[in-house]
């Protein structure tokens, strides 16, 4: 059962485009590893981009060009 984890910065896509990704992912461990697709699971997780940094600097920092 693979447990596949993806976090992004806020905001998050909406949930018609996240259902369209899970399904590639699914797809993707279906036919190159062969598992059941009722047994991956995937979860998106939103981190707060006011929380999170790259050298020193926020991800909301950067997205507003700082």
């Amino acid at each position: 059962m693979p447990i596949i984890n993806i976090k992004l910065s806020d905001p998050m896509p909406s949930r018609e485009k996240l259902d369209e990704i899970a399904v590639k992912i699914t797809d993707i461990m279906v036919k190159d590893l062969g598992k059941n697709p009722a047994r991956v699971v995937i979860n998106f997780d939103e981190i707060r981009s006011d929380a999170t940094y790259f050298g020193a600097k926020s991800v909301q920092a950067i997205k507003e060009g700082k």
